[in-house]
Protein backbone atom coordinates (compact mmCIF):
# COMPACT_ATOMS: atom_id res chain seq x y z
CA UNK A 1 0.00 0.00 0.00
CA UNK A 2 1.72 3.33 -0.97
CA UNK A 3 2.16 5.85 1.57
CA UNK A 4 0.13 8.55 2.11
CA UNK A 5 1.86 11.88 2.41
CA UNK A 6 1.19 14.97 4.73
CA UNK A 7 0.30 18.04 2.76
CA UNK A 8 2.76 21.05 2.62
CA UNK A 9 1.60 24.45 3.69
CA UNK A 10 3.40 27.52 2.88
CA UNK A 11 2.75 31.47 3.42
CA UNK A 12 4.31 33.59 1.81
CA UNK A 13 2.75 36.75 2.53
CA UNK A 14 5.61 38.91 3.22
CA UNK A 15 9.42 38.76 5.10
CA UNK A 16 8.56 35.67 6.77
CA UNK A 17 7.54 33.12 5.41
CA UNK A 18 6.35 29.97 6.80
CA UNK A 19 6.15 26.22 6.77
CA UNK A 20 4.11 23.48 7.87
CA UNK A 21 2.27 20.28 7.06
CA UNK A 22 -1.05 18.49 7.63
CA UNK A 23 -2.84 15.03 7.55
CA UNK A 24 -5.38 15.36 4.11
CA UNK A 25 -8.49 15.38 4.78
CA UNK A 26 -7.66 17.41 8.14
CA UNK A 27 -7.69 21.23 8.01
CA UNK A 28 -6.72 22.62 11.89
CA UNK A 29 -4.28 20.01 13.30
CA UNK A 30 -0.94 21.29 11.85
CA UNK A 31 2.42 20.38 12.79
CA UNK A 32 6.19 20.84 12.09
CA UNK A 33 5.91 24.57 11.90
CA UNK A 34 8.41 26.40 10.86
CA UNK A 35 9.12 29.86 9.81
CA UNK A 36 11.91 32.01 7.84
CA UNK A 37 13.04 34.98 6.82
CA UNK A 38 13.03 35.58 3.30
CA UNK A 39 15.92 37.65 3.08
CA UNK A 40 17.88 34.39 3.63
CA UNK A 41 17.27 32.63 1.10
CA UNK A 42 18.02 33.61 -2.53
CA UNK A 43 15.07 31.84 -4.04
CA UNK A 44 11.36 30.12 -2.58
CA UNK A 45 13.05 27.24 -3.82
CA UNK A 46 16.17 27.46 -1.42
CA UNK A 47 13.68 28.08 1.20
CA UNK A 48 11.57 24.50 0.23
CA UNK A 49 15.00 22.70 0.17
CA UNK A 50 16.34 23.95 3.48
CA UNK A 51 12.57 22.87 5.06
CA UNK A 52 12.38 19.07 3.70
CA UNK A 53 16.11 19.11 4.81
CA UNK A 54 15.33 20.57 8.27
CA UNK A 55 12.35 18.02 8.60
CA UNK A 56 13.65 15.06 6.57
CA UNK A 57 10.72 15.03 4.15
CA UNK A 58 11.14 14.77 0.52
CA UNK A 59 8.31 17.35 -1.77
CA UNK A 60 7.79 14.73 -4.85
CA UNK A 61 4.52 13.42 -4.92
CA UNK A 62 3.31 15.53 -2.16
CA UNK A 63 0.40 18.02 -1.91
CA UNK A 64 0.73 21.71 -1.69
CA UNK A 65 -1.21 24.57 -1.24
CA UNK A 66 0.46 28.19 -1.01
CA UNK A 67 -0.94 31.66 0.38
CA UNK A 68 0.81 34.32 -1.15
CA UNK A 69 0.49 38.03 -1.23
CA UNK A 70 -0.29 38.70 -4.76
CA UNK A 71 -2.83 38.74 -7.55
CA UNK A 72 -2.56 34.85 -8.67
CA UNK A 73 -3.38 35.65 -12.45
CA UNK A 74 -0.29 34.26 -14.19
CA UNK A 75 2.06 31.36 -13.94
CA UNK A 76 4.78 34.01 -12.03
CA UNK A 77 3.80 34.98 -8.99
CA UNK A 78 5.64 38.02 -7.27
CA UNK A 79 5.36 38.40 -3.62
CA UNK A 80 4.55 41.91 -2.68
CA UNK A 81 5.82 42.11 0.94
CA UNK A 82 8.99 39.78 0.01
CA UNK A 83 11.92 39.58 -2.71
CA UNK A 84 10.43 36.80 -4.43
CA UNK A 85 8.96 35.62 -7.75
CA UNK A 86 8.37 32.52 -8.08
CA UNK A 87 6.79 29.94 -10.89
CA UNK A 88 4.07 27.62 -10.33
CA UNK A 89 4.76 25.25 -13.07
CA UNK A 90 8.37 25.33 -11.74
CA UNK A 91 7.20 23.86 -8.39
CA UNK A 92 5.13 21.36 -10.21
CA UNK A 93 8.11 20.05 -11.23
CA UNK A 94 9.76 20.14 -7.29
CA UNK A 95 6.15 17.98 -6.49
CA UNK A 96 5.20 16.69 -9.39
CA UNK A 97 2.22 17.86 -9.23
CA UNK A 98 1.02 21.49 -9.47
CA UNK A 99 0.68 23.41 -6.23
CA UNK A 100 -2.54 25.28 -5.75
CA UNK A 101 -1.97 29.29 -5.13
CA UNK A 102 -4.10 31.52 -3.55
CA UNK A 103 -4.11 35.03 -2.34
CA UNK A 104 -3.49 35.51 1.65
CA UNK A 105 -6.52 36.64 2.05
CA UNK A 106 -8.70 34.13 0.51
CA UNK A 107 -6.41 31.94 2.57
CA UNK A 108 -8.01 33.31 5.60
CA UNK A 109 -11.79 32.98 4.50
CA UNK A 110 -10.86 29.34 4.49
CA UNK A 111 -9.64 29.86 7.72
CA UNK A 112 -13.22 30.75 8.92
CA UNK A 113 -14.08 27.32 8.86
CA UNK A 114 -11.87 26.36 12.05
CA UNK A 115 -12.24 29.12 13.80
CA UNK A 116 -14.49 28.99 17.45
CA UNK A 117 -15.82 31.55 19.99
CA UNK A 118 -12.04 31.92 21.10
CA UNK A 119 -10.41 33.01 18.10
CA UNK A 120 -13.80 34.53 16.70
CA UNK A 121 -15.09 37.68 18.81
CA UNK A 122 -18.40 39.35 18.23
CA UNK A 123 -18.45 42.79 17.60
CA UNK A 124 -22.15 43.01 18.84
CA UNK A 125 -24.69 40.45 18.98
CA UNK A 126 -25.99 39.09 15.99
CA UNK A 127 -25.81 35.50 14.98
CA UNK A 128 -23.05 32.98 15.19
CA UNK A 129 -21.51 31.33 12.35
CA UNK A 130 -23.25 28.91 10.27
CA UNK A 131 -21.31 27.22 7.61
CA UNK A 132 -23.94 25.47 6.60
CA UNK A 133 -26.12 28.57 5.49
CA UNK A 134 -26.50 29.40 2.28
CA UNK A 135 -25.00 33.20 0.99
CA UNK A 136 -21.61 34.48 1.45
CA UNK A 137 -19.32 35.73 4.01
CA UNK A 138 -16.88 38.19 3.68
CA UNK A 139 -13.00 39.02 5.29
CA UNK A 140 -11.34 41.76 5.46
CA UNK A 141 -7.42 41.78 6.26
CA UNK A 142 -5.80 45.59 7.51
CA UNK A 143 -2.38 45.71 7.40
CA UNK A 144 0.52 47.14 5.18
CA UNK A 145 -2.22 46.65 2.54
CA UNK A 146 -6.40 45.92 2.46
CA UNK A 147 -7.26 42.76 1.24
CA UNK A 148 -10.85 41.49 0.97
CA UNK A 149 -12.18 38.31 -0.13
CA UNK A 150 -15.65 36.49 0.14
CA UNK A 151 -16.77 32.76 1.18
CA UNK A 152 -19.29 31.86 -1.17
CA UNK A 153 -21.63 28.69 0.58
CA UNK A 154 -24.26 27.82 -2.26
CA UNK A 155 -26.99 25.74 -1.72
CA UNK A 156 -26.19 22.20 -1.84
CA UNK A 157 -23.36 23.09 0.41
CA UNK A 158 -20.42 23.57 -1.89
CA UNK A 159 -18.11 26.39 -0.51
CA UNK A 160 -15.93 28.84 -3.05
CA UNK A 161 -14.03 31.10 -2.06
CA UNK A 162 -13.25 34.83 -4.27
CA UNK A 163 -10.78 37.57 -4.23
CA UNK A 164 -11.56 41.44 -3.95
CA UNK A 165 -9.92 44.07 -5.10
CA UNK A 166 -12.80 46.31 -3.25
CA UNK A 167 -9.95 48.34 -0.86
CA UNK A 168 -8.49 50.01 -4.57
CA UNK A 169 -11.71 51.51 -5.34
CA UNK A 170 -12.10 54.78 -4.67
CA UNK A 171 -12.81 56.35 -1.51
CA UNK A 172 -15.48 58.62 -0.77
CA UNK A 173 -15.33 61.29 2.12
CA UNK A 174 -18.59 62.03 4.60
CA UNK A 175 -17.47 65.66 5.65
CA UNK A 176 -15.41 68.31 5.30
CA UNK A 177 -12.27 67.08 7.17
CA UNK A 178 -12.57 63.80 5.01
CA UNK A 179 -12.70 65.85 1.90
CA UNK A 180 -9.58 67.83 2.96
CA UNK A 181 -7.54 64.51 3.05
CA UNK A 182 -9.02 63.43 0.11
CA UNK A 183 -7.90 66.53 -1.79
CA UNK A 184 -4.14 66.76 -0.03
CA UNK A 185 -3.59 62.94 -1.34
CA UNK A 186 -5.02 63.43 -4.44
CA UNK A 187 -1.69 65.20 -5.89
CA UNK A 188 -0.80 62.96 -8.42
CA UNK A 189 -2.90 60.23 -8.60
CA UNK A 190 -6.17 58.80 -10.61
CA UNK A 191 -7.57 58.17 -7.48
CA UNK A 192 -7.61 57.86 -3.51
CA UNK A 193 -8.28 53.95 -2.51
CA UNK A 194 -9.63 52.74 0.89
CA UNK A 195 -6.41 51.10 1.18
CA UNK A 196 -4.43 54.35 0.44
CA UNK A 197 -6.00 56.60 3.55
CA UNK A 198 -6.11 53.05 5.93
CA UNK A 199 -2.92 52.41 5.31
CA UNK A 200 -1.03 55.99 5.42
CA UNK A 201 1.46 55.60 8.60
CA UNK A 202 0.09 57.38 11.48
CA UNK A 203 3.20 59.55 11.55
CA UNK A 204 2.76 60.54 7.96
CA UNK A 205 3.79 64.27 7.45
CA UNK A 206 -0.22 64.92 5.98
CA UNK A 207 -1.77 64.15 9.22
CA UNK A 208 0.43 67.56 10.70
CA UNK A 209 -1.12 69.90 7.92
CA UNK A 210 -2.85 73.11 9.03
CA UNK A 211 -5.85 72.62 7.81
CA UNK A 212 -5.87 68.45 9.24
CA UNK A 213 -3.79 68.76 12.44
CA UNK A 214 -5.04 65.27 13.54
CA UNK A 215 -3.21 63.82 16.65
CA UNK A 216 -3.04 59.85 17.13
CA UNK A 217 -6.17 59.48 18.89
CA UNK A 218 -8.31 61.27 16.11
CA UNK A 219 -6.24 58.99 13.19
CA UNK A 220 -7.13 56.29 15.17
CA UNK A 221 -10.92 57.34 15.45
CA UNK A 222 -10.64 58.50 11.52
CA UNK A 223 -9.42 55.05 10.45
CA UNK A 224 -11.87 53.16 12.42
CA UNK A 225 -14.98 55.02 10.89
CA UNK A 226 -13.10 54.89 7.15
CA UNK A 227 -12.89 50.81 7.91
CA UNK A 228 -16.68 51.05 8.72
CA UNK A 229 -17.15 52.59 5.59
CA UNK A 230 -15.39 50.21 3.31
CA UNK A 231 -16.78 47.01 5.53
CA UNK A 232 -20.14 48.08 4.69
CA UNK A 233 -19.58 49.32 1.15
CA UNK A 234 -17.73 46.02 0.79
CA UNK A 235 -20.56 44.07 2.55
CA UNK A 236 -23.29 45.67 -0.17
CA UNK A 237 -21.39 44.72 -3.31
CA UNK A 238 -20.78 41.52 -2.30
CA UNK A 239 -24.26 40.73 -0.77
CA UNK A 240 -22.62 39.04 1.83
CA UNK A 241 -25.33 39.18 4.73
CA UNK A 242 -24.16 35.88 6.37
CA UNK A 243 -21.49 37.87 7.94
CA UNK A 244 -17.81 39.85 8.06
CA UNK A 245 -14.72 38.54 9.68
CA UNK A 246 -11.92 41.21 10.28
CA UNK A 247 -8.28 40.29 10.75
CA UNK A 248 -4.88 41.93 11.11
CA UNK A 249 -4.47 45.66 12.26
CA UNK A 250 -8.42 45.89 12.30
CA UNK A 251 -8.02 44.83 16.12
CA UNK A 252 -5.62 47.73 16.70
CA UNK A 253 -8.31 50.32 15.24
CA UNK A 254 -11.38 48.92 17.08
CA UNK A 255 -9.88 48.73 20.31
CA UNK A 256 -12.68 50.52 22.18
CA UNK A 257 -16.46 50.70 23.05
CA UNK A 258 -16.40 54.22 21.38
CA UNK A 259 -14.36 53.48 18.29
CA UNK A 260 -16.06 50.10 17.94
CA UNK A 261 -19.36 52.06 17.90
CA UNK A 262 -17.63 54.67 14.94
CA UNK A 263 -17.08 51.30 12.87
CA UNK A 264 -20.91 50.23 13.36
CA UNK A 265 -22.57 54.02 12.67
CA UNK A 266 -20.31 53.98 9.36
CA UNK A 267 -20.63 50.04 8.51
CA UNK A 268 -24.69 50.82 8.62
CA UNK A 269 -24.93 54.41 7.16
CA UNK A 270 -26.51 53.59 4.18
CA UNK A 271 -29.72 54.73 2.20
CA UNK A 272 -30.49 51.64 0.87
CA UNK A 273 -30.19 48.06 2.40
CA UNK A 274 -30.03 49.74 6.09
CA UNK A 275 -31.32 46.71 7.40
CA UNK A 276 -29.44 44.07 6.18
CA UNK A 277 -26.23 45.48 7.14
CA UNK A 278 -27.58 46.03 10.53
CA UNK A 279 -28.32 42.56 10.72
CA UNK A 280 -25.30 41.48 9.27
CA UNK A 281 -22.72 39.73 12.15
CA UNK A 282 -19.82 41.25 12.34
CA UNK A 283 -16.35 39.55 14.00
CA UNK A 284 -12.93 40.64 15.14
CA UNK A 285 -10.68 37.89 14.61
CA UNK A 286 -7.15 36.43 16.26
CA UNK A 287 -6.22 33.21 15.11
CA UNK A 288 -2.53 31.75 15.16
CA UNK A 289 -0.98 30.54 11.55
CA UNK A 290 -4.25 31.78 10.45
CA UNK A 291 -3.08 31.40 6.56
CA UNK A 292 -1.63 28.32 7.06
CA UNK A 293 -5.10 27.08 8.67
CA UNK A 294 -6.97 28.69 5.55
CA UNK A 295 -4.70 26.69 3.47
CA UNK A 296 -5.53 23.39 5.16
CA UNK A 297 -9.14 23.95 5.37
CA UNK A 298 -9.10 24.55 1.98
CA UNK A 299 -7.05 21.44 0.77
CA UNK A 300 -9.78 19.45 3.12
CA UNK A 301 -12.68 20.87 1.25
CA UNK A 302 -11.01 19.76 -1.71
CA UNK A 303 -10.08 16.49 -0.64
CA UNK A 304 -13.72 15.63 0.99
CA UNK A 305 -14.85 16.50 -2.98
CA UNK A 306 -12.79 13.90 -4.46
Amino acid sequence: MDTILDNLLVNMSGPIVEFAMVKPGHHHKIHSYKKYNAKDFVTATDAFNNYGHEFGIGMKGRTCAIAVSAAVTSDAIKIMRGNWTFSILGFSHMFGRKPIVINDTSALSWANLSGSEITHKPIGFLGDRDFNKAGKYLTIQMMDGVGLSALIITPNGQRIVSDSEHAHTGMHPENDLENRILQFMKMGKYQVSWEDILCLADNDPLWKKPEINLSLSQISDLKSSLLGALAGDATLSQTAWNGVFLYGDCAHYLNSPERIAMFQKRFEQKNNYRMNLQNTPRWLVNMDHRALVGCAAMLAHNHSEI
